[in-house]
């Protein structure tokens, strides 16, 4: 029995380290079955990059927290003419192949700046572009997401997710929910559960009138004060919704971990801003939808 169970711990510890640490993505969110769904799996740390173009309902992107390996899927109508010529004349080389179960062509690069992976898929009504990159050493890594890739049928309108309005007036915006998701209203805001676990944190932030200060200034150090652990700014990009230019944070807490992301978007008048954190990974496609759902205002103020 003894040497039974020493072989049995001798197996696990020939299993790659990160063999269960990884994440599936799905988009469904489709009106129409010529343009499939898809589906794709990557390790559980990397994080979803948010402004890919076109971006939903087709397009999605995912990185590591370092953004030097990562995955972009864009639908295009059609190929951009000169596309393809100019990967060739940059040196990739392509190659026959098959990706979810159907005929694809396949280029790749391998130079200093590391490795550069195109796949091209051809669907009834335009085409899915996957492009895959990494520094060198990764080609493993790469050929695990890239195998992963899935078509899924895509869903018709009566199918789709209903979504809930959410408004403040008195802070000044507007935003909707998947209807599933409860809203429970906590001091300074709200949360979003779905079952007994939250989702999506919501508050309103007072942005200090500092002479000098900025709206950037203000995202960039928000999390140091306000995230328990926080260590150090891991990710901090701009992002555009609804006309405003709000800003995403990822923080790196001290075991290890990762907080967020978090969204910060400025309210009318400027002295207040939104924050929105996720907090369970496996609904972060829903977060960037409300997030993309978010809508200024003006907010009441009291009468003199």
């Amino acid at each position: 029995m003894c040497i039974l169970g020493l072989l049995f711990f001798f197996l696990l510890s020939m299993l790659p380290a990160d063999a269960a640490d990884w994440s599936r993505h799905e988009n469904r969110d489709l009106v129409q079955d010529s343009r499939p769904g898809w589906a794709i799996e990557t390790p559980g740390d990397w994080l979803r990059i948010p402004d890919v173009r076109p971006a939903w309902p087709l397009g999605g992107g995912f990185r590591d927290p370092s953004g030097q390996l990562g995955v972009v899927i864009t639908w295009l109508e059609e190929v951009p003419g000169g596309e393809i010529e100019g990967l060739l004349q940059r040196g990739f080389q392509e190659e026959p192949g098959r990706v979810a179960g159907h005929p694809a062509r396949l280029f790749h690069r391998t130079g200093p700046e590391g490795i550069q992976r195109l796949v091209y898929l051809k669907m009834p009504s335009g085409y899915y572009r996957v492009t895959l990159f990494a520094t060198a050493g990764h080609e493993e890594e790469l050929g695990k997401v890239l195998n992963s890739f899935q078509l899924l049928r895509g869903q018709s309108l009566k199918e789709q997710e209903t979504w809930t309005p959410h408004e403040d007036s008195q802070a000044g915006y507007s935003l909707s929910h998947p209807t599933r998701w409860v809203l429970r209203n906590v001091p300074q805001g709200f949360e979003l559960h779905e079952g007994p676990a939250p989702v999506v944190r919501a508050w309103l932030r007072p942005v200090p009138e500092t002479p000098g200060g900025s709206f950037r200034g203000f995202a960039r150090s928000a999390g140091r004060t306000t995230i328990p652990e926080a260590i150090s700014l891991e990710r901090f990009e701009p992002l555009d919704v609804a006309g405003v230019t709000g800003y995403l944070a990822v923080w790196k807490l001290r075991d290890g971990s990762y907080h967020g992301p978090s969204v910060y978007l400025p309210l009318p008048g400027g002295r207040q801003a939104l924050e929105l954190v996720l907090l369970l990974q496996e609904a972060d496609e829903c977060f960037f939808r409300l997030v993309n759902s978010f809508r200024p205002g003006e907010p009441i103020t009291a009468s003199p």
